[in-house]
């Protein structure tokens, strides 16, 4: 009986304490604040506005999660975050922009790092990603989180242990680690070594990319934090390619003979294009990632390493630019090669201009439509126009043509080994007076250098421009460049290229001399 009575009592007293745990459960196991998509076991559905994701697709989706589950530290708890998590996650309002013509054939993929997200990621959220449908948008950085209810993966988790444990590179990622194991501030870490790392999320970010998306995806578009991408003007151009065909599309750059998108600037692979590198991968995934983590220690740019990979799999490069750019619109030259081109991507944009840009979009889409681009004689008459005048103080209008500079100052490399430079000894009377004075220097330009729209002055230096850039404020203390424009010859350019038609093809993009 008393045995009964105990039993009983501790029955009733386990009973208790369970229904107390129950009711205190947000106390003792905190939220990780991650949408339902994420939380459980990945599972839900996900329905896009213009493509519902078959069965199919999400099983594909969710078998994928042993090879590709990062597990995600938060400030509560540690969660592991689902492939299928990729296409539950909703952007916020719209306003209607991620049912534009064709986006739902578009996925996004963000490359970042763990020491730059905080500071440049958010301006996209409540930007390109509102555009972005449902499920369409991937971040890759060297360190698994969670963002603003954005898993961000951790590229660099596939690649082979050795390299991880003895790679000079990857002691920046152990570091990593340990200051968010142990709350450290991260952006301590900026530097080279970021940079160094970055090389290696390449190849294993595009093979998780597309194991990740479903299969209506036509086109894979590759940027970075700093990239500030045009959703309208890259939906309109894309529907001008397609996608069977093998494209890798981006802004030219080169290291020895590699010729190669430069993937600040943004890279693009079609359907076709990703599928034949996969192919190539799929005959032996293990020598593959073998001869090519190999060929990654060894090189300098990721990005070139894609290239060697895409056309090892016969996939050559196709040239971009000026559609993708290196540019940005302080530093961009407004010349014949631009002026009709509509621009997709720029590079090293900060969060300010990637919303400036965004919000000029946004006006133009209201009275365009989605199916006018804009082209960058519409960015210069919004951004740059207002500023073009004959004298602006404490301003650098990025002069690059002539140099001429004082025997009073020291020549820099930058002069002595730019185009033309001459000893101011050698200089023409005229070209000496020009390194008097900020009108000496206009006067220059003006009266004795026919091609010049441009010049910039500071004492001692006379630089002059052929074509027409924005520039920025020079806000050294000690002194300033002072900056002026040829306005009647920028006008008359301007006439000249009209009528101006959108230029796509790469045929396109180069222009004769006759429009200058």
């Amino acid at each position: 009986m008393a045995i009964s009575s105990i039993s009983g009592s501790r029955i009733l007293s386990v009973f208790l304490f369970l229904c107390v745990l129950f009711l205190t459960k947000d106390y003792w196991f905190p939220s990780t604040h991650l949408p339902s998509s994420l939380q459980g076991d990945g599972t839900t559905s996900a329905t896009k506005q213009h493509h519902d994701t078959s069965n199919q697709d999400r099983e594909k989706l969710d078998s994928l999660h042993n090879e590709f589950a990062p597990t995600i530290a938060t400030t509560t708890a540690t969660v592991t975050v689902t492939a299928s998590s990729v296409a539950t996650l909703t952007p916020a309002n719209d306003d209607g922009c991620s049912s534009a013509p064709n986006a739902h054939r578009v996925m996004v993929i963000m490359k970042t790092g763990a020491t730059e997200l905080e500071y440049k990621l958010p301006t996209h959220l409540i930007t390109l990603l509102k555009c972005i449908p449902q499920g369409h948008f991937i971040a890759f950085s060297d360190m698994a989180q969670t963002f603003a209810d954005y898993p961000i993966f951790d590229a660099l988790q596939n690649v082979s242990a050795p390299w991880k444990e003895k790679h000079e590179d990857f002691a920046h990622y152990r570091q990593i680690e340990q200051y968010r194991a142990e709350g450290g501030d991260l952006n301590k870490l900026k530097g080279s070594r970021s940079w160094n790392l970055d090389k290696w999320k390449f190849l294993p970010m595009m093979h998780a990319t597309y194991e990740l998306s479903p299969d209506y995806i036509d086109w894979f578009v590759y940027i970075e934090a700093d990239t500030s991408l045009s959703w309208l003007n890259l939906l309109s151009w894309l529907k001008t390619m397609d996608p069977k065909q093998k494209y890798y599309l981006g802004s030219q750059n080169h290291v020895g003979d590699t010729i190669f998108a430069h993937g600040g600037s943004g890279f693009i692979l079609s359907r076709a294009a990703a599928k034949a590198m996969e192919d190539v991968r799929s005959r032996n995934p293990v020598r593959y990632i073998e001869k090519w983590e190999d060929i990654t220690s060894k090189s300098g740019f990721g990005d070139a390493v894609v290239a060697e990979a895409l056309l090892e799999a016969g996939v050559p490069f196709t040239p971009a630019w000026p559609v993708m750019q290196g540019e940005k619109i302080s530093t961009v030259d407004f010349t014949p090669n631009h002026w009709c081109t509509p621009p997709v991507s720029m590079h090293h944009v900060s969060p300010v201009e990637v919303d400036d840009i965004w919000r000029f979009q946004t006006a133009w889409v209201k009275e365009h439509g989605w199916n006018v681009p804009y082209q960058w004689k519409d960015i210069y008459a919004h951004f740059v126009a207002r500023h073009i005048s004959p004298k602006r103080a404490s301003w650098n209008n990025i002069c690059k043509d002539r140099k001429l500079v004082s025997a009073d100052v020291q020549v820099t490399n930058d002069e002595k080994y730019s185009n033309g430079f001459k000893e101011f000894a050698q200089l023409a009377e005229h070209e000496k007076k020009a390194t008097s004075s900020f009108e000496d220097c206009a006067v220059m330009c003006q009266k004795h250098d026919e091609k010049c729209m441009q010049w910039s002055y500071e004492p001692g230096r006379c630089y002059l421009g052929y074509d027409i850039r924005l520039g920025a404020t020079d806000d050294r203390q000690d002194v300033q460049w002072k900056a002026g424009w040829n306005e009647e010859r920028i006008q008359k350019f301007i006439e000249k290229q009209e009528p101006c038609a959108i230029r796509w093809a790469a045929s396109d993009l180069w222009q004769s001399p006759a429009r200058r």
